[in-house]
Formats: C-alpha cells, sequence, structure tokens
C-alpha cells in the first residue's frame, strides 16, 4: 500500500474540490506527474466535472483507490484520464477513459498480489500483429492493465454509442458477433464474447481472460 499522504491538502493546492464528511467531490482538473501517486481513502469520491489527469510516459503517475472506495460520475466527462490502481481484491469498476470518451472496465478480482492498474487509450501507440487472418490487429479502443505478482479475475468492458464501434466494420454491427483481441506474448489473439476462457491477469498475459462486453446505459 502506499504511504499515508495528506489528500486534502494536495487536492485544495490544485483543483478546487468539496469534503463532506467521509466523501470527495471533484469539479476541477488534477494532474498527477511524473512518478507520483495520489491515494483515494474516502469511502465516496464524486466526479462532478473536470478530469483526473495521470502522466502516461516513463515514470508514470497513478491514482489509486482503498478497499472502501467508491465513486459515481455526476458529470459524463469527468473521469481519469489516465492510470488507476487498486491493491485490494473483489469487484471494482475502473473510471478511465481518454480526452473526452469514457470507457471504464471492471474487474471482479478473485486474487491480488500486490497492485493491478488499468488505464485507456482510444488509438493504440504500438502495432501489432495478428495470428488470424480472419481479423485484423486492432488499432482502436485498447485497455490494458499490469500486475504486481498474480491476479485472477474477471474483466468487462463497456461502451457507449461515443465509441463509434460501427466504424470497425464495413457491415452493420451486433453486439453478439463482436470479437476482443488478447495482447498475448506480441501478438494478438481473437477471443469470442460468445465462448469466453478464464485464466489469469499477469503482465505477461499468459493465459486468456474471461471477457464480458456490456453497453452503458
Amino acid at each position: 500500500m502506499p504511504q499515508n499522504c495528506k489528500i486534502t491538502r494536495l487536492l485544495f493546492l490544485l483543483i478546487p474540490c468539496i469534503f463532506y464528511g467521509a466523501q470527495l467531490s471533484v469539479f476541477g482538473d488534477l494532474y498527477i506527474g511524473n512518478g507520483k501517486e495520489v491515494h483515494v481513502a474516502f469511502k465516496e469520491t464524486y466526479f462532478s466535472g473536470g478530469q483526473i489527469i495521470t502522466e502516461r510516459k516513463e515514470k508514470k503517475g497513478v491514482l489509486s483507490f482503498g478497499k472502501e472506495s467508491e465513486w459515481k460520475q455526476l458529470q459524463e466527462n469527468s473521469f481519469v484520464d489516465g492510470i488507476v490502481r487498486i491493491y485490494h481484491v473483489g469487484d471494482f469498476i475502473f473510471q478511465v477513459g481518454e480526452h473526452n470518451l469514457f470507457s471504464p472496465l471492471a474487474l471482479f478480482l478473485k486474487s491480488n498480489e500486490n497492485f493491478i492498474e488499468v488505464q485507456y487509450q482510444r488509438n493504440s501507440t504500438f502495432l501489432y500483429l495478428s495470428k488470424n487472418n480472419r481479423f485484423e490487429a486492432p488499432q482502436q479502443h485498447i485497455w490494458s492493465w499490469k500486475t504486481d505478482g498474480i491476479s485472477e479475475g474477471i474483466v468487462q468492458l463497456y461502451w457507449t454509442q461515443n465509441h463509434q464501434l460501427q466504424q470497425l466494420s464495413y457491415y452493420h454491427l451486433e453486439p453478439k458477433t463482436l470479437h476482443l483481441g488478447i495482447l498475448n506474448s506480441g501478438f494478438w489473439e481473437p477471443t469470442s464474447t460468445g465462448n469466453p476462457k478464464t485464466g489469469s491477469l499477469s503482465s505477461e498475459m499468459e493465459q486468456e481472460v474471461l471477457l464480458r462486453v456490456g453497453q452503458m446505459h
């Protein structure tokens, strides 16, 4: 776990925010720089406007949440544009996105040796090949996670009309025909949502994971 930090003073210096007892409401922008981590231990965090932006290059910035922490999104474009981390097991939705596109990822963790962190990128910054000629290597909507140790669980993705998934196909796209790609040892491998497989969430991605896809309402 990260060392205790005076998040109250930090947030008052950098962003407009309001504290009510055991809750935090953020309505401005916050930047977390290289190698820095801000840990939220409040039971309730409200994303009321603005974004928490973390550094993604080299020594990354991280926003982490405690075991008892929950969040609610009050404005559509208010979320974490960067990296979110947890140290516990159980169910947690990572409120990540990029620019104005909210793209959360849910993890249902059975085990978590140390931490797991998640980020989303709308466009891939690396080119990886696909082992299956029936599918093109994905270049859009990339969720990635990093673990310190082995974590086991289930991954669930969400989308809205803002994701414009229809652009991924020349034909009418139905959710049941959607295939997700898992990056395994430098190659994309298709995983059908209709026939998922379970496995580990290790950093090396040696095994496939169970993937569920659902639409946000």
